[in-house]
């Protein structure tokens, strides 16, 4: 064998075992605005990262498959450990949301055109649904909306951003239940008790995570009100839910806080917060995170 053949073969053998040891390590994944996407364990140091093919990482999931999906400026992709593209789908316009479905589709949301996609994995749209009718005047149409999701009954969650509520929506368009979040909503997600929890950014300088119910009752709410000595949070973006209850929230630290305090949080539901980190080098523009291997 050749001495570039060699090489050739520990760099492949190489890459495979980072591969799965990355499966293996548990920890959390996070996307950052600033186009990144980050691997960190769980001592939150970076074991693996990859930069998005355009800025403005506004979502992600980590898939079972150990792919991570995520959306960025240049579009939705799915990418492998080993930093392969395995699905693209750019529809035109800067997606703000993804989400993989149960049937292999995947759920796309543009906010400048307020279209809610459905993709198949040939990367066809077999289904599309137009909200931008909701859109308030004031504003641009690009901060119309932050995440979405597609919800078990087929109904669509979605954030509004200037809107300042989270709406659920038929397939249809139609919307049939609301919530208003003066803060501006980033996130919103509905729990199995029927409540839907919110991550509020900073419109009414007032950001938070707050749960209400189906009658529209706060239940929970967690603040810098519930935090002593200090007001570490900022803008709240996306969160995870853990298997031990536990809240894994991001914050985004624009508007004058870049780097002044940890961007993400491990919250109990007696509002005490158990992990707080930052990501080396990033200074907190993180707008997802998700749990591995829990």
């Amino acid at each position: 064998m050749s001495v570039a053949g060699f090489l050739l073969g520990r760099g492949i053998f190489a890459i495979a075992l980072l591969a799965q040891a990355i499966e293996a390590s548990g920890g959390l994944v996070c996307a950052s605005y600033d186009g990144a996407i980050y691997r960190l364990d769980d001592a939150g140091q970076i074991v693996w990262e990859y930069k998005t093919p355009g800025l403005q990482c506004a979502d992600m999931q980590a898939l079972a498959n150990g792919n991570i999906l995520f959306a960025c400026a240049a579009g939705v992709y799915e990418v492998t450990p080993k930093k392969e593209i395995a699905f693209r789908f750019f529809g035109g316009q800067k997606p703000f949301a993804c989400q993989r479905l149960p049937d292999g589709n995947t759920f796309v949301c543009e906010s400048a055109s307020g279209r809610l996609l459905l993709i198949n994995p040939q990367g066809e749209i077999v289904r599309e649904t137009t909200i931008l009718a909701h859109c308030p005047k004031e504003g641009a149409p690009e901060l119309f909306l932050r995440q979405a999701r597609v919800l078990e009954n087929g109904n669509y969650l979605v954030a509004h951003y200037t809107g300042k509520k989270v709406c659920e929506y038929t397939p249809a368009g139609n919307p049939v239940w609301e919530y208003p979040v003066p803060g501006g909503a980033f996130s919103a997600a509905r729990l199995p008790n029927g409540n839907t929890l919110i991550s509020v950014a900073d419109k009414d300088q007032n950001p938070r995570l707050i749960e209400v119910s189906r009658s529209k009752e706060l239940v929970w709410e967690f603040s810098n009100a519930d935090i002593q000595g200090s007001a570490p949070l900022c803008f709240m973006t996306g969160f995870d839910i853990l298997p031990n209850r536990n809240i894994l929230a991001a914050q985004w630290l624009g508007h004058g806080h870049l780097g002044a305090f940890d961007s993400i949080f491990e919250i109990t539901r007696d509002k005490r917060i158990v992990r707080s980190l930052r990501v080396p080098g990033n200074q907190g523009t993180l707008t997802a995170v998700r749990g591995l291997g829990r």
